[in-house]
């Protein structure tokens, strides 16, 4: 969902809030996966990220107990997030990595 919002301090801006419902998995003996987030706003500098991935281990239980991430890329044409475990879940087992959040910024002119 893309949504133009007029802010109250300054009707001559307007800022572009992006959601996004995205996820990838993690299997195996691999320990990363990463999350592109390609808006639909052309941007005039790079958005803000909101919101944390989710890990949601596998039904049989995974080895992995913490998550990291962080921002390895960032443009105003996709910004790439890299989510990393602490372990592999394990062999025969599928992590999901869930990322349910957005984007805001100012759009291009």
């Amino acid at each position: 969902m893309t949504v133009l919002v007029p802010p109250r301090a300054d009707p001559n801006i307007a800022c572009a809030v992006e959601g996004f419902n995205l996820s990838n998995t993690i299997g195996g003996m691999a320990t990363s996966c990463t999350i592109t987030l390609t808006p639909k706003v052309s941007y005039a500098a790079t958005p803000v990220v909101c919101g944390v991935p989710q890990h949601v281990p596998d039904a049989a239980g995974s080895a992995a107990t913490t998550m990291t991430w962080k921002v390895t890329s960032q443009s105003t044409s996709a910004i790439v997030l890299t989510v990393t475990l602490d372990q592999a879940p394990g062999a025969g087992k599928t992590d999901t990595i869930i990322f349910n959040g957005g984007l805001i910024g100012i759009p291009a002119r």
